[in-house]
């Protein structure tokens, strides 16, 4: 057993909620190793702690304020902690609706501009791929191209 699976199954072991065969093999593997053997120990330690502190009753009428109090808090809780006022939230949708109408209005101004459309032009035949040689005389492609062509003159 490696010692990241015995980590896990520690607690299991010590509440006994093991399998025979489980509980036998990280037994065995507590034994045999140094480090899980310390860790058991020291959860074994915290474990007894924990059954020895006494148990406690809650003070009377303890739940029925908890719970009071979780309604209150609930009520109070919001996602936005002030209320907007209604004329805020129509503001804030006018100037959305005139944000959206000022790029319309400007994407039309620059598409009817004559200009512009040359300067587009002239900037998509830059980006033409006819400049460019497929396959570039030096490459293995070009010397490939240069040998198929020899051949079919002959």
């Amino acid at each position: 057993m490696k010692c990241r699976s015995a980590r896990k199954m520690m607690s299991a072991l010590i509440d006994g909620e093991l399998r025979p065969a489980e509980k036998e093999s990280l037994t065995r593997h507590i034994q045999d190793c140094g480090d899980c053997r310390k860790l058991h120990h020291e959860m074994l330690a915290v474990h007894d702690l924990f059954t020895a502190a006494g148990q406690h009753k809650a003070p009377r009428g303890f739940s029925k304020k908890v719970m009071a109090e979780l309604r209150t808090e609930r009520k109070s809780y919001s996602i936005f902690p002030v209320r907007i006022p209604l004329f805020l939230k129509l503001a804030e949708v006018g100037f959305a609706i005139a944000i959206v109408i000022v790029g319309i209005i400007s994407g039309n101004i620059l598409v009817m501009n004559v200009h512009s459309l040359e300067k587009a032009r002239g900037i998509e035949s830059s980006f033409s791929l006819d400049a460019f040689d497929p396959a570039p005389p030096d490459s293995l492609a070009g010397a490939y191209i240069n040998f198929t062509e020899v051949r079919n003159e002959r």
